[in-house]
């Protein structure tokens, strides 16, 4: 195992009887990972990312699998040509990000924190501070129409004024029941948008989407939020933009190069910049979901063993690997 428990004891009552036994490593501990890779018949991880040449080592691993839902860490493509099925935990912790999502709105709709730091920092008490406009005339604008993103709007849409959403696959129907007009370009919904809400997988044609440019798109007034992957937002680029009175604030639950941060590095000026709002990654969780993605990552693995269907099967190779 290779993740921040530090034990194994959720996952030990499902993969024991099967003869397993744990090196749990902690995921900042690569040379760790690394010493054991050639040792490993099943691999479970969370959030760090595991290479190219940490995969090619891995000479008797049959299954990779990940304790949550996104893939990105993990070198899909290439574990299937080498044989290693991959598999997630789908829906682990959807209701827990949608719900974050709407907390995180209505955080910068009503300028909660900004209202705190007045009272708390400045000793100033006066509901006058900041403008507040009411949520039933602003548009929120989700970038992305998946299973997370349709929940969210089922939160936010007795609230806000006017949902709308991009997703070139978009279930148009969907979006009709739930009252989430779907725009044609990304472009379109960014200069409508006073909140936008970002909600897709992170992929090359996906990283930087939010950049010096997109960022020029928004109102001066709109605010930026992000749940989904850290590098969809050039850094950067929204520091500047924030500086600059591109746009108003931003609240964020991953940022890019989230490693370095877990491992102390606040340099970045966004980290003191008074018009971010962060969560430490903490979008995704609960108790719930933290025991859904432990239990069903280790279950796929026994699952894999007996030959039944994965819920979460991320590949298909031509030779898999068997116990």
């Amino acid at each position: 195992m290779f993740n921040r428990n530090g034990d194994w004891e959720m996952e030990k009552p499902i993969l024991q009887p099967y003869g397993f036994d744990a090196v749990v490593i902690d995921e900042q501990d690569k040379e760790g990972l690394w010493n054991v890779l050639d040792k490993l018949d099943a691999l479970l991880i969370a959030n760090n990312d595991l290479s190219v040449d940490e995969v090619a080592k891995m000479k008797k691993c049959k299954i990779i699998s990940r304790q949550g839902i996104g893939l990105d860490n993990i070198p899909v493509k290439y574990a299937e040509d080498n044989g290693i099925m991959v598999c997630n935990v789908p829906d682990c912790s959807t209701p827990e990000v949608a719900e974050h999502a709407a907390a995180l709105m209505l955080t910068v709709a009503r300028k909660i924190p900004y209202y705190n730091d007045k009272i708390k920092i400045e000793r100033i008490w006066n509901h006058t501070s900041f403008e507040l406009r009411p949520l039933r005339e602003m548009t929120v604008f989700l970038v992305g129409f998946g299973k997370i993103a349709r929940l969210t709007a089922t939160h936010i849409k007795p609230l806000f004024g006017r949902v709308i959403a991009y997703d070139p696959y978009a279930d148009r129907k969907a979006a009709a029941e739930l009252g989430v007009e779907i725009v044609e370009s990304l472009e379109e919904g960014l200069r409508q948008a006073d909140i936008v809400s970002l909600h897709l997988p992170l992929t090359e044609d996906s990283r930087h989407m939010i950049n010096r440019e997109t960022l020029a798109m928004m109102k001066s007034d709109a605010y930026l939020i992000n749940l989904a992957r850290g590098p969809h937002v050039d850094r950067d680029a929204l520091e500047e933009a924030l500086n600059n009175g591109v746009i108003a604030g931003a609240a964020l639950d991953v940022i890019e190069y989230e490693l370095d941060v877990e491992k102390g590095d606040f340099s970045h000026p966004l980290f003191s910049n008074p018009k971010v709002i962060f969560t430490p990654h903490t979008g995704w969780y609960s108790t719930g979901s933290n025991r859904k993605a432990r239990t069903v990552a280790a279950q796929e693995i026994v699952d894999y063993i007996n030959g039944d269907k994965l819920i979460g099967q991320s590949n298909s190779p031509a030779n898999p690997r068997k116990f």
